[in-house]
């Protein structure tokens, strides 16, 4: 309920009509075909039929300028493994406090490890999928707000991001274990830091 709370808010926001030359639409899409070499075993999901659904995915974001400083951003996402049900994936109101420092609020990613951000772009990262065994959580998105800062520090670029946020599922079962499907939540305070330098000099 909540979080059909939180994107309903954003997109009538995405939607007014006074913001319909101010919206940008963009969108990405995961094709992924796999199966196990095993007769009798499956990894994954994967038997030995070749499966289109188990991660294959389609997504279209929207993000709408609204002027001094505030913006709306949607994101809708289907996955093959939920029958191609159309979901909200992000749906956030962000607000530039200066030129380096941004508050959101809404639903929003659970940043907890390098990809989590982009986990669902496949052509971010060099594999087909993430690492199963860090980035199968049974949640990618929640409900909360988060502080950006950005900066640059003579030839550094830095950034940290805060984030607190809650989120729950009905239905949690770990990938690979026979446990019923229970109820699962989860809160708590991300921080992350980084910094992308270009100072280094080597003498010869």
């Amino acid at each position: 309920m909540r979080k059909s709370t939180v994107a309903l808010c954003v997109l009538s926001t995405l939607y007014m009509p006074s913001l319909y030359a101010d919206v940008q639409i963009n969108g990405f899409a995961s094709i992924v075909a796999g199966s196990s070499l095993s007769d009798d075993k499956s990894y994954y999901d994967y038997d030995k039929e070749l499966n289109f659904n188990n991660d294959s995915k389609v997504a279209l974001q929207f993000t709408a300028d609204l002027g001094s400083g505030l913006r709306a951003t949607a994101q809708v996402l289907s996955r093959g493994n939920n029958d191609y049900s159309a979901e909200f994936e992000w749906a956030y109101i962000s607000y530039d406090i200066s030129d380096k420092v941004m508050l959101m609020a809404g639903r929003q990613r659970f940043n907890l490890y390098k990809y989590s951000d982009y986990i669902d772009v496949g052509y971010a990262y060099h594999w087909i999928t993430p690492p199963r065994g860090v980035y199968s959580l049974p949640f990618n998105s929640g409900e909360g707000v988060g502080l950006v800062y950005s900066d640059l520090w003579g030839d550094t670029e830095v950034g940290l991001t805060y984030k607190y946020i809650t989120t729950s599922v009905s239905d949690y079962a770990p990938i690979g274990s026979s446990t019923p499907p229970a109820p699962f939540s989860a809160k708590g305070h991300i921080m992350n830091f980084n910094f992308v330098t270009s100072g280094f000099e080597v003498v010869k």
